[in-house]
């Protein structure tokens, strides 16, 4: 081995085949790097999961959902939208541990306490959108506020197509 790295090979015996590494592509949305914990075997989103508690998490993860949904258009597109749907997959695991309905606000509350309608605020998120995906994102914030979560996701699947 000593011959072989230094390169020196007295022969094939002495060859010793250097077995490829793996370099693992960066994967932002099923597992970025920048969130786990060095030193330990878990993400930023364990902490946060023990900080919040069950339903408190479910609230934070609808919250990512749509801060996703809202911005994917003006940041990072499909990424963003892929984001989405993997909060939105988490929720739907949520449902099995919490099966009550939370006390979310509905889309009319959510405006009228931002001073608008929900009209305006989905216009001002699909601005530039052409108006089949713009429909279907309004239909995704529909099951979202619905907590139809599944079906929001399979709606977003829709986007990605668009």
């Amino acid at each position: 081995k000593i011959l072989v790295a230094i390169g020196e090979e007295t022969g094939p015996e002495n060859k010793v085949e250097k077995p490829e590494k793996e370099v693992p592509m960066d994967d932002n949305v099923h597992s970025p790097k920048h969130y786990m914990i060095p030193g330990c075997n878990f993400e930023s989103i364990d902490i946060i999961r023990q900080r919040l508690g069950d339903v408190g998490f479910m609230f934070f993860l609808e919250g990512n959902v749509s801060k996703y949904l809202i911005r994917a258009e003006k940041k990072n597109g499909k990424e963003d939208y892929e984001k989405a749907k993997k909060y939105l997959s988490w929720l739907v695991d949520m449902q099995k541990v919490i099966p009550h309905e939370l006390a979310f606000n509905s889309k009319e509350k959510i405006a009228e306490s931002c001073g608008t309608d929900w009209l305006n605020i989905i216009s001002g998120i699909s601005t530039d959108m052409k108006t089949k995906k713009a429909l279907i994102l309004n239909e995704v914030f529909n099951q979202l506020y619905s907590a139809n979560y599944e079906k929001a996701s399979e709606l977003i699947d829709a986007l990605l197509k668009e």
